[in-house]
């Protein structure tokens, strides 16, 4: 970490995310499993694992912040300007919304016709406004319709909040060069650029929220939504690996703690992983709010994981593989859970096998659907032939 997160360290973290994400939702939110399954040590040792398992959410956010202050940074190198990198930066910001969506609306195109027709969730493309909603990943901002039958993937809530950070962070780094940035730049420029792109970025956001909310949206209802859209405590977990990345927080404890004291770093390193899973085990609970000091943990966590996982080479090839496919992993996961799931269970009665067995089949539909995707860009992206 001499030159900070890498690309294949960040392949490396999200693949450990997708691994919680997956055992979080396999043994607390389905409750397919006995919760003491995997007794060893500590008592309850899978309800605490699958609640430690939340902290994916941040390890994602957190990467994402940090992979956005890198982008920025290349951003402003090819800028002519403050309003030439606006521009370049809700470029980016847009492709990569569309990106993801993409990829999610190409799952959902699959799986919500086989669901319907087996029986398992009739419900997600039962009208048009279901399909609207659950194309938009919106449900979860609708109060009482967390787990609506008409709900397709509960656990896709993040994309709207990716959504809503990647359109307000280019206001948050432009505050930032304001204050840090090089001194010959044009401070009205700056100041401009961020007061018009709040305001657009805002009202886009508030109208966005009102035409889900639509036709009686209240007040209560309105609030609740923007919360949700916007989610703290998350959001806070971007900002921080935001800030790690434009202040290089992790190549100046490299520098000084591992390049000098490598043996003290690896100790310090598991005895760090071991605290913050007995801390955030200790505060685990059915209310979300454990997660506010996610911001804190996962800066931490991620420089002991990459550090450990730095000396199992094996390891971190198998994780950042994983993290190549992550996101239809994400997309996936849980309807073979609702396809399969008790028939998997019928015969496979040891459930850290179910749990390899889902995560496998997860793995499997992405390099598929991955193939897919790129013949067809690489087929769009060709010119016509001239006729």
């Amino acid at each position: 970490m001499s030159a900070g997160i890498t690309k294949e360290q960040s392949r490396i973290i999200k693949g450990v995310a997708i691994l919680l994400m997956v055992y979080h939702h396999l043994f607390l939110l389905t409750g397919t499993a006995p919760n003491e399954a995997l007794h060893f040590f500590i008592p309850e040792f899978t309800t605490k694992l699958a609640y430690f398992g939340k902290i994916c959410v941040g390890l994602f956010a957190f990467i994402t912040g940090y992979s956005l202050y890198k982008s920025y940074d290349r951003i402003n190198s090819t800028a002519t300007g403050t309003r030439s990198f606006t521009l370049n930066a809700y470029a980016y910001a847009s492709k990569h919304i569309l990106s993801l969506y993409g990829l999610y609306i190409l799952s959902f195109i699959i799986i919500a016709p086989i669901e319907y027709l087996t029986g398992v969730n009739p419900h997600s493309i039962s009208s048009i406004s279901a399909i609207i909603h659950n194309i938009l990943a919106v449900n979860h901002m609708i109060p009482g319709s967390w787990n609506a039958l008409s709900t397709y993937d509960g656990t896709v809530w993040y994309l709207p909040f990716y959504a809503s950070m990647l359109l307000f962070f280019p206001i948050i780094h432009m505050f930032f060069e304001l204050l840090f940035g090089e001194k010959n730049r044009k401070k009205m420029d700056i100041l401009v650029s961020i007061l018009i792109s709040g305001i657009a970025t805002t009202l886009a956001l508030f109208l966005f929220v009102i035409l889900i909310l639509l036709p009686s949206p209240s007040l209560s209802i309105f609030v609740y939504a923007i919360k949700q859209l916007l989610m703290p405590s998350f959001a806070a977990c971007m900002f921080i690996g935001y800030l790690f990345s434009r202040f290089r927080i992790y190549e100046r404890i490299w520098d000084k703690l591992h390049n000098k004291h490598v043996l003290l770093h690896l100790i310090s390193s598991i005895l760090s992983l071991i605290i913050i899973f007995v801390v955030r085990s200790l505060l685990a609970g059915d209310n979300p709010a454990y997660a506010s000091l996610d911001f804190i943990m996962v800066p931490i966590l991620v420089m002991s994981l990459l550090t450990i996982i730095g000396y199992i080479k094996p390891v971190g090839l198998a994780l950042g593989f994983l993290g190549k496919h992550s996101t239809f992993i994400w997309f996936t996961h849980l309807h073979f859970v609702a396809l399969l799931g008790p028939k998997l269970l019928s015969f496979i009665h040891i459930p850290v096998v179910y749990y390899v067995v889902i995560v496998l089949l997860s793995l499997l539909t992405s390099i598929v659907l991955t193939f897919i995707v790129k013949k067809v860009t690489s087929l769009l992206s060709k010119p016509a032939n001239n006729k």
